[in-house]
Formats: C-alpha cells, sequence, structure tokens
C-alpha cells in the first residue's frame, strides 16, 4: 500500500473529532491545552499536505453549526447541550446529540470521510458511533487514558466508569494512536493488548517554537534581565503540580525568579486553582520574585521559553508533555516529572532533569544544581534543540498519521482517488 505524500493521488476527506477541544480556543483558557495544539497543528499540517480535513467540536455560545475556515481546514462548531462552558466531566450526556449533529452537518452538505479521527475519549464515542454509521475506519489519540488519570489523583469522577468502558472499547475497534512507549505501557497495563497501535509523538511548530535572544525575550515579557528564570506554562489544574514547584521555588537560594503563564477565567474551576496557587505565592513570600504572565499566544510563549533558564514540568501525570518540547524547541532545557510520556520527551541528563512527582524536595535539588552550572545548561539545551527537531516536527508527525490512515483505508479508496 503506498504512502501518501501532498503530490500523490489521494488526498483523504478526514474527520477530526474533538469535542471539548475547540482548536480555535487560545491556549490556557478553561480546558484548553495540549489537545487543543495536537488538533489545531494536525488539521493544519494534513491540509497543507492536501487533505480534506474538518475538525468537529463543541460550540460554546452557537445555537446553529459555525463553519470557520483556517489554515486550508474547516473547524465546525455545533450546538450541543446547554449554551457556555460545560467541564469535559459533564459532557458525556451530550455525546448523542452532538454525534447527531455532525451526521446531520454532513448530510446537509453532501459530504462522506474516508477515516474518522478522534480525540480523548468523549470524542472516541462519537468517532465509534460516526465510524458505524459512514461505515468508515477509526483512528484514535487518548491524550490521557483514565486508569492512569484516576491512579494518579486518587479519585474517581462520576463518569469514571464509562470512561473506561469506553477507552477499553476503542482499544478493539480502532487504530491507536499513542504519543509515547508509557502510553503503550499503560494502555497494556490497565486494558490489555490494543489490537492496533503505532507510535506518533506530537509535535511543534518550527516557525514559532525556536531559540530567541534571551534578552529581548526578557524586555518584551517585562521579566528580570539579570536573574535566573524559571518558567512554567500551562492550564491551572491541580494535576499540573504547580503547587509543587511553588513549594520547590521556596526552597532556592539566590535571587531566583519564577514566571507563570496560564489563564483563566473568574468563575471557572481554573480560576480556583490560581487563586490556590497565588496565594501560595503570597504565603511563602514569593510575591516579589514571582510574575504570573497570564495567557500567552504561541508567538510570546516561545519568548518565555527563551527568557528562562529552566522550564519547569511538575505535573501529577502527562500522556506526553507539550511544553516539554516546545520549551526544547527553544534551546531551553526541561526540569520535569518523572511520568507518562514526559519520560520520553526528556532524556535524563541529555536534554533536561527527571524527578520524582510530586517531591518538591527532588525539584529543587535539580533546579538549584542545573542553576548553578551555566556550562551544563547551554550543553542540555544544544542537545534538546537537535533532538526535537530530529523527532518531534508537525511534518514529521503528519508523515506518520498518513501511514496509519493508509493501512485502516480500504485498497480501492487509495487506488482509486475520490
Amino acid at each position: 500500500m503506498g504512502h501518501l505524500h501532498r503530490s500523490g493521488p489521494t488526498p483523504l476527506r478526514l474527520a477530526l473529532v474533538s469535542v471539548h477541544g475547540d482548536p480555535l480556543l487560545p491556549t490556557g483558557s478553561e480546558e484548553a491545552g495540549g489537545q487543543n495544539v495536537y488538533v489545531r497543528n494536525v488539521a493544519r499540517t494534513l491540509a497543507e499536505r492536501g487533505h480534506h480535513v474538518d475538525v468537529f467540536t463543541r460550540g460554546r455560545d452557537c445555537r446553529a453549526a459555525e463553519i470557520h475556515s483556517v489554515d486550508r481546514y474547516r473547524v465546525i462548531r455545533l450546538p450541543s447541550g446547554p449554551n457556555g462552558f460545560i467541564s469535559r466531566d459533564r459532557l458525556f450526556e451530550h455525546l448523542p446529540e452532538f454525534a447527531g449533529r455532525v451526521r446531520e452537518f454532513a448530510r446537509a452538505q453532501g459530504r462522506s470521510y474516508d477515516l474518522v479521527h478522534s480525540n480523548y475519549w468523549l470524542s472516541g464515542w462519537v468517532g465509534m458511533r460516526l465510524a458505524e454509521a459512514w461505515r468508515v475506519p477509526q483512528a484514535h489519540t487518548h491524550h490521557s487514558l483514565g486508569a492512569v488519570k484516576y491512579a494518579a489523583q486518587g479519585t474517581v469522577p462520576p463518569t469514571g466508569q464509562e470512561r473506561l468502558a469506553v477507552e477499553q472499547a476503542l482499544l478493539s475497534r480502532s487504530a491507536i494512536i499513542a504519543t509515547s512507549p508509557q502510553d503503550v505501557f499503560s494502555m497494556r497495563r490497565y486494558y490489555g493488548h490494543p489490537t492496533d497501535v503505532t507510535i506518533v509523538p506530537c509535535g511543534i511548530d518550527e516557525a514559532v517554537y525556536h531559540p530567541h535572544q534571551s534578552s529581548f525575550s526578557r524586555r518584551e515579557l517585562g521579566l528580570p534581565p539579570d536573574r535566573p528564570i524559571l518558567a512554567y506554562a500551562g492550564r491551572f489544574d491541580a494535576n499540573k503540580g504547580i503547587d509543587c514547584l511553588v513549594k520547590a521555588f521556596a526552597r532556592l537560594e539566590g535571587d531566583v525568579h519564577l514566571a507563570i503563564a496560564g489563564g483563566c477565567d473568574a468563575a471557572t474551576r481554573d480560576s480556583a486553582e490560581f487563586r490556590r496557587i497565588s496565594g501560595m505565592v503570597r504565603a511563602f513570600g514569593l510575591a516579589p520574585r514571582t510574575t504570573f504572565l497570564g495567557k500567552l499566544e504561541p508567538q510570546r510563549l516561545a519568548l518565555l521559553y527563551s527568557a528562562a533558564d529552566l522550564c519547569v514540568v511538575p505535573s501529577h501525570y502527562e500522556s506526553f508533555g507539550l511544553v516539554a518540547i516546545e520549551s526544547m524547541g527553544c534551546g531551553t532545557p526541561v526540569v520535569a516529572s518523572r511520568v507518562g510520556g514526559l519520560q520520553y520527551t526528556v532524556r535524563h541528563q541529555e536534554t533536561g532533569w527527571l524527578v520524582p512527582a510530586r517531591d518538591a524536595e527532588a525539584l529543587a535539588m535539580a533546579c538549584e544544581r542545573l542553576l548553578g552550572d551555566e556550562a551544563a545548561r547551554r550543553r542540555m539545551g544544544a542537545r534538546a534543540l537537535a533532538h526535537v527537531r530530529q523527532s518531534f516536527t508537525w511534518t514529521r508527525i503528519a508523515e506518520r498519521l498518513e501511514a496509519v490512515y493508509a493501512a485502516r483505508i480500504a485498497p480501492p479508496v487509495l487506488a482509486g482517488g475520490l
């Protein structure tokens, strides 16, 4: 079966399903993180390579279908459930309506698809219904696994059993796209061996995430010009371990500065975590040495990574860890928790440092060690940049996804074109 490429005879019609991960939402807004970035860039890169890509997502404030044409692909926002933001923990009951809306939209537009690529378990449930109705294959990216997440946080939400059942079903009914070897290990440990699994990591946009001059970056972001800087980027979520970072920061000697990028809205769960973290910063007397930067667009995130001496990813669990490769793509080494996909993206003592999760003392020791050794940081930063450019660009990821799709799509479709 031939490999797909931009100039080939078989552009595919692809339906990407991302119910709660709207690719047009700014990164760092409530429940908008790595999945949104992944879907946005997969759609963009596949469209640039000649494929016809529609992304189906839940519209937070729409009463009818909204079609947004972006970078050669389309984002279709569909109403489902009440207007406004709905936490992903409460979206399951609205999935039948969403799946119905997707089918109605495709029928009204006269659109058909060669494959459904679903993202996260909620979209996986929808994807299974669409694949069955349209009689097409399905590929699925978990982004995180319920069993691993529940083990890490020690609690199971109300929809936990539904999630575990859906994830189990997906392993036998779709082509599973794992983002790291640890992802595959977790699937086998908690769910049994997947029928069809391929490792395809996440990527970065090299046009955005590349090294910038540190002094320029600090000046642009209003950060101290002459102090060591630790950077954190991500959502305000208890599982991100920001409290552990603050405790570690409080242990560091010297005039180190902490820059935290991430946004929240006043009435959301992210806001409660922001208030908890900012309260900790004040309680430890760290406010004069801490800057909350709010939500940053990708170009300014790249400035933050370039401004920092180290990027810290203290998560309790990460299926992949997109922030880590974004930082490394800017030539900045990473100190991260030894969990999930971070063990794959960060090469210990080569592109960064891995420490046990929830261990503020170990995190502080790793940061202090690297902050005190400029030569080691420079060496790690150079290796990190080379590592990312070799393995984690969206063009490489798109090529590997095309191979997954080709293996699932019936030969007549590939041979005969559209």
